[in-house]
């Protein structure tokens, strides 16, 4: 975050941001797992079950971002890593009707708490999602389907 006043001198605007990846300090949820990273110990409870801290983190993200002109692209999931599993190999995640279900509350949580910010620039649900290797791009494009409408409603 120190960084982000630098950008607008350096005429950039854009900061991509992992969110839901258990390697980034913003985390709402995973697990349960223990992390630590970028110096702190990180204890998730598991799926559901946010971490509010890691959100205020995102809270000073999003109004240094706005207060530098800067857009975030806040990316959801990282194609290592699927948010109810450590597992690369969990179909479970795009078909699963309760893993749907914990995604739309995220997306409803992500929309309540930082939809106010103008630094949100756009959400990216996946980061390379067609280098999972526990789907097809047909189940991957039905899941994205089904979020997209989620939202959109």
């Amino acid at each position: 975050m120190n960084e982000i006043p630098n950008l607008k001198p350096a005429k950039m605007n854009l900061l991509r941001v992992w969110y839901s990846c258990r390697w980034s300090s913003f985390a709402a949820e995973w697990g349960p797992i223990a992390a630590n990273e970028s110096g702190l110990s990180i204890v998730y409870e598991g799926i559901g079950r946010y971490r509010l801290d890691n959100q205020q983190r995102m809270d000073t993200l999003l109004e240094t971002a706005a207060a530098n002109d800067v857009y975030i692209m806040l990316t959801m999931h990282s194609f290592g890593d699927g948010p109810s599993t450590d597992s690369e190999n969990n179909y479970s995640f795009w078909t699963d009707p309760v893993a749907k279900a914990y995604q739309k509350k995220l997306l409803r949580y992500l929309f309540a708490r930082y939809g106010y910010s103008r630094a949100l620039g756009m959400p990216e649900y996946w980061n390379e999602s067609d280098n999972r290797v526990d789907t097809t791009p047909a189940i991957r494009a039905a899941w994205h389907n089904e979020m997209d409408a989620y939202w959109k409603s």
